[in-house]
């Protein structure tokens, strides 16, 4: 997993500085699958879910290199494709859509100092924790993807599309005809994933597939693998969110309002059932799963997208009829 050359403390420090950027990241572009879904059921644009389809890109692509460049290991749990993978993508949708973000994107509204959204990991934890002695966690069937049979098409693919978002960077730049208009323009939704990506491969062979709800899902179930480290990973990645929240957004801290909370609070511990039954949150599988083309994780957060995408059009066509009816 780890290279050689590095230390253990080497290892940590750059474990927690990509922690730090991923934060980072996704409160500065409001990266999160509600906020998406939200963009492609009012406007019909997809261009955030691109976004965060891209981050996938970036991941495989660097994950990929290292493999067959670097001999890194990468571990991939393949769980079994079941009606509790379908399960669990709506239990995780109906969460989110009760939340008002994702099991990604309340890490971006902590840092927005909407400080409702700290209830949502509490009640990830205590919804973990109230099904870990009733649920059979299922193991993983194997270990691996199909994509390291096809190495080299993958990073041929990768080549191509590192060509076509740079001649994408240097078609902006020359019609800004200027830096610095360009980079303020660049940092949008497609920046941030990509940085989220980036991020999340280089953390890879230094701390693992890493992602905070399996921390919260291991410390409810009492499996204490290297959870001080991991918990430290998961401090950083809220600092970078508070860090991007309150020095470049000019965050303030948002008055505690206790249907909010209430409503955080249920919408986790509804995302931790869902997360049991995958398994799985949509944190890990966007960052895992996906992007090494597993079916368990495609069919999970194919099921979240749609469960939200149901969710939210169906409140659309209330308030328009209810529109309608106060114009009338």
């Amino acid at each position: 997993m780890m290279p050689m050359l590095v230390s253990a403390a080497v290892a940590f420090v750059i474990a927690l500085v990509c922690a730090v950027a991923i934060g980072f990241a996704i409160q500065r572009g409001s990266t999160c699958a509600v906020t998406a879904v939200s963009e492609f059921v009012n406007t019909r644009s997809a261009s955030r879910l691109g976004a965060l389809l891209e981050a996938q890109v970036w991941v495989l692509g660097l994950l990929v290199a290292g493999h067959v460049l670097f001999r890194i290991h990468i571990q991939l749990p393949v769980y079994e494709l079941s009606a509790a993978t379908f399960a669990g993508g709506l239990l995780l949708g109906v969460g989110a859509w009760i939340n008002g973000a994702c099991l990604v994107g309340l890490i971006g509204r902590i840092g927005s100092g909407d400080l409702a959204f700290v209830a949502a990991p509490i009640g990830f934890f205590l919804g973990r924790l109230s099904v870990e002695p009733l649920l059979y966690m299922p193991k993983p069937v194997r270990s691996g993807s199909i994509i390291f049979e096809f190495p080299g098409l993958v990073l041929v693919s990768f080549l191509v599309f590192l060509a076509w978002r740079s001649w994408r960077i240097v078609t902006l730049v020359q019609q800004e005809r200027a830096l610095g208009p360009t980079l303020r323009h660049l940092w949008h939704p497609r920046t941030s994933t990509t940085i989220i990506g980036i991020a999340f491969a280089i953390m890879v062979p230094f701390a693992g597939m890493w992602a905070y709800t399996e921390v919260l899902a291991d410390i409810a179930g009492g499996r204490k693998m290297n959870l001080l480290g991991r918990c430290g990973l998961f401090l950083a990645l809220l600092l970078g969110s508070v860090t991007a929240g309150v020095f470049l957004k000019g965050a303030r801290i948002r008055p505690l309002r206790m249907f909010r909370v209430l409503r955080c609070l249920s919408g986790g511990v509804i995302m931790a059932w869902g997360s049991a039954l995958v398994p799985g949150g949509n944190d890990a599988l966007s960052l895992v799963g996906q992007p090494f083309l597993l079916p368990y994780a495609w069919t999970a957060m194919a099921t979240m997208y749609g469960t939200l995408f149901i969710g939210m059009s169906a409140l659309a066509i209330i308030k328009r009829k209810q529109q309608d009816k106060c114009q009338g």
